[in-house]
């Protein structure tokens, strides 16, 4: 038997997934932090080293995932920091999320309808539970989120009228950032901008006050993933 591994594998340095996420946050204004994007087992990587790798860091606001069962493994493994859905969620997992204190990505009415439910029935044990969330904007990418627009502006305002949900952000996908041309991505940011000053605008600026000072995370996945150069 020969003791040296003979088939393909990943071998995973941790240091340089750590380095890369340091680099990224020396990028970023002081008060930005990463979301680190860890979702389908951090691409191959494996999630959970990672997350406990990067978890300590101070510039690590959390983690993103893409679903709940994901998002249930990591905090099954320990992971503390804020976990963050970035697909749809089905109504089976919305309890074991809220008492998790999981954040799901929100765009549909009927979604609101149970997650204000579900926070209904567990606040029969537990007054203080709230369900945290964020509010995805569709302005390019054409998956999923609620458009720019006045039916998405009539969405944001029934959210932020649903008892027992706390809006903590909002956020968008860019669909070609990594394209030399930023001309896509920049339309898309001042899309998502436009929108969030608009939200300000009817909420009396309660929950989006000074957007453009508030740009205080980013989601990142392949520089998170990127070797060291040698």
């Amino acid at each position: 038997m020969r003791e040296d591994y003979q088939r393909v594998y990943a071998k995973v340095d941790l240091d340089a997934v750590r380095e890369n996420v340091i680099h990224i946050k020396q990028n970023l204004p002081e008060h930005t932090k990463v979301i680190g994007v860890i979702k389908t087992d951090g691409y191959g990587h494996g999630a959970i080293p990672i997350a406990k790798e990067l978890e300590p860091l101070e510039g690590v606001f959390g983690f993103a995932v893409a679903t709940a069962e994901e998002a249930l493994i990591l905090r099954k493994a320990g992971i503390k920091k804020p976990i963050l859905i970035l697909g749809y969620t089905f109504p089976y997992s919305y309890k074991k999320l809220i008492e998790e204190q999981v954040r799901m990505v929100v765009f549909r009415e009927d979604t609101l309808a149970d997650i204000f439910a579900a926070v209904m029935e567990l606040r029969k044990k537990d007054s203080s539970i709230c369900a945290k969330v964020h509010i995805k904007v569709d302005t390019g990418m054409s998956r999923i989120g609620i458009r720019p627009d006045e039916t998405g502006l009539d969405f944001v305002k029934k959210l932020l009228n649903t008892e027992g949900i706390e809006t903590e952000g909002i956020l968008t996908h860019f669909a070609r950032a990594d394209e030399t041309d930023k001309t896509s991505a920049i339309r898309q940011y001042e899309l998502c901008r436009d929108f969030t000053e608009k939200i300000e605008e009817v909420n009396s600026g309660k929950e989006f006050k000074n957007i453009n000072e508030k740009l205080d995370s980013i989601q990142n996945e392949i520089l998170i993933m990127r070797g060291k150069k040698k």
